[in-house]
């Protein structure tokens, strides 16, 4: 009986192998070395949980990033959710709703959602709202996968 000594980077390398060499009626001793330390996921989220802005800017820029590059494409849907602030169709509406799917390309790690804001005239204090991210592929959801807009108002009280 032979013994074969073999060093395998992949563990798919190593199962097809070892199942070939077997078959063939060989003992087999093999190693698999890691190189370098064990890899993380790719995550997508936020740059930041939090975003402030002025009523009245026009719109509100959020940035998503990816933790790395990579070499796949990768997805990820995001939506808007009412908190305090109210979007449109409503009269008091203060921001327009937004949905839509974010696509990283091979090696970009940045991409921003642009949210349009409406400027009222009532005075109604600050106002909040969330953009959630969904649906990842290609990559994990990461933290945060929440953040909240903050509308500073921009109205005088009596």
């Amino acid at each position: 009986m032979c013994r074969y000594h073999l060093k395998l980077r992949s563990l798919a390398i190593v199962m097809i192998g070892l199942g070939l060499l077997a078959a063939a009626g060989l003992e087999v001793w093999a190693v698999a070395r890691a190189q370098g330390p064990n890899p993380q996921p790719i995550a997508v989220g936020f740059s930041s949980s939090s975003y402030t802005v002025g009523e009245g800017d026009g719109t509100v820029t959020l940035t998503v990033t990816l933790s790395e590059a990579s070499s796949g494409t990768v997805t990820v849907d995001y939506s808007t959710s009412d908190v305090t602030a109210v979007s449109e169709p409503s009269d008091a509406a203060d921001y327009v709703m937004s949905v839509g799917q974010l696509v990283f390309q091979p090696g970009q790690t940045s991409k921003t959602i642009v949210i349009t804001l409406i400027d009222d005239t009532c005075c109604e204090g600050n106002e909040t709202f969330v953009v959630n991210l969904a649906n990842a592929v290609g990559a994990n959801l990461g933290s945060p996968s929440t953040a909240t807009v903050t509308l500073l108002d921009d109205d005088s009280c009596p």
